[in-house]
């Protein structure tokens, strides 16, 4: 039984590859969001979010408070 316990994988080294992604593409739409909002209005903005499942608190604060966006480094 020990032999099989120590042949388990700890959670910690797992790949993350999925979660990396996911961000970045939450990271893309929200950046298409904010370029749609000049152009067709903050309800199609936050219509747009809302659709790509964006949080509605993330979709809040970059459409109405644009000093509290984050920024990032695009590589």
């Amino acid at each position: 039984m020990t032999d099989e316990l120590n042949k388990i994988v700890p959670l910690t080294s797992a790949p993350t590859v999925a979660v990396a992604r996911l961000d970045w593409t939450s990271a893309r739409f929200v950046e298409e969001g904010i370029k749609l909002q000049p152009v067709y209005g903050t309800r199609y903005a936050a219509d747009f979010l809302k659709n790509r499942m964006i949080d509605i608190n993330v979709t809040l604060r970059v459409l109405v408070n644009p000093s509290q966006r984050r920024m990032y480094v695009n590589s």
